[in-house]
């Protein structure tokens, strides 16, 4: 289930740009109150309002062209900030060639302005926020989302299954001999064990599993109406398929593999979503005890 787009900048790339962005509806509502007196007062336009290339040259373009981090692109708001900005300077440029010529600005003319500059603030604003909450939803190093967004969606999931008696099932997953691995192979190869753990679960999950970096090492999945069986086989899947996998661990190219252990825990009417993940997470430890790499679920393991 997508929460927001995912976040891709750093932690310090993302502070960064929402400080930009508040700072950029700040300036804007400078130049915009000066546009206006010179419209208004006829009082003389800054030069750069004439140039065909000024939504380059005010403080939002110098920031958007030159200095955005290259991540930001991938943002769809971020695409139409640069259309609506373009557009809004377009325009701008008209109404002050018309001012000076002593033409009249027809209704027309200012509306178009009025809205867009009304428009541009409102992307600015709803991508700071956008930028604000991916970068509280989601872990900056899998790509999964945090706990509290998990919780935020799973009782959500919760409360519709307790009222349509739609089953769910959570599953527990832990890497094994993750703090060995971290001590011998050092802290960057054991971000990159759970990177790629994270990456090969959520290729085989539908949009609408829940997926999330439940703390450390351990990850915890969501999954809407699905029954213990064929979560069951989804998972024995997945941790073959990460038994199988070759994480390289160096420049070198020299590589090693990884185990995970899982539990299941299935939906039953009445129970919390508490009690649930707790069943899963004993089913999870259960697995451990019983050799680690395999998966157990109530009433029967693999």
């Amino acid at each position: 289930m997508v929460l927001t787009q995912k976040n891709n900048l750093t932690n310090q790339e993302t502070e960064s740009t929402i400080a930009i962005l508040e700072k950029a509806i700040f300036y804007h509502l400078e130049w915009l109150k000066h546009l206006h007196e010179s419209l208004i007062c006829n009082t003389p336009f800054n030069d750069d309002v004439y140039r065909e290339d000024a939504h380059r040259h005010c403080k939002l373009g110098q920031w958007y062209y030159t200095h955005a981090p290259d991540s930001l692109r991938s943002f769809k708001k971020f695409e139409q900030l640069e259309q609506l900005h373009t557009r809004m300077h377009d325009v701008a440029r008209l109404l002050a060639q018309k001012s000076s010529r002593g033409e009249a600005i027809t209704p027309v003319d200012y509306a178009t302005f009025y809205h867009d500059q009304q428009k541009l603030i409102r992307l600015m604003g709803e991508l700071r926020d956008q930028l604000i909450e991916s970068s509280y939803s989601f872990d900056p190093l899998t790509g999964a989302i945090n706990r509290n967004a998990f919780y935020l969606i799973a009782e959500k999931e919760h409360s519709l299954a307790e009222r349509t008696g739609e089953s769910y099932v959570v599953a527990m997953i832990d890497l094994d001999h993750f703090k060995q691995i971290n001590d011998r192979y050092g802290h960057l190869t054991g971000d990159r064990i759970l990177k790629e753990t994270a990456d090969l679960v959520q290729k085989r999950l539908r949009s609408s599993d829940v997926f999330c970096r439940f703390g450390g090492e351990e990850f915890i999945a969501f999954l809407p109406g699905t029954c213990l069986e064929d979560a069951a086989n989804l998972f024995n899947a997945h941790l073959q398929s990460l038994a199988n996998t070759s994480i390289t661990i160096d420049d070198s190219g020299d590589s090693i593999q990884v185990t995970a252990s899982a539990g299941l825990a299935k939906h039953i009417r009445g129970q919390t979503l508490n009690q649930i993940i707790e069943q899963a997470d004993i089913q999870l430890y259960e697995a451990k005890g019983q050799g680690r790499n395999r998966l157990c679920y109530t009433g029967s393991s693999a």
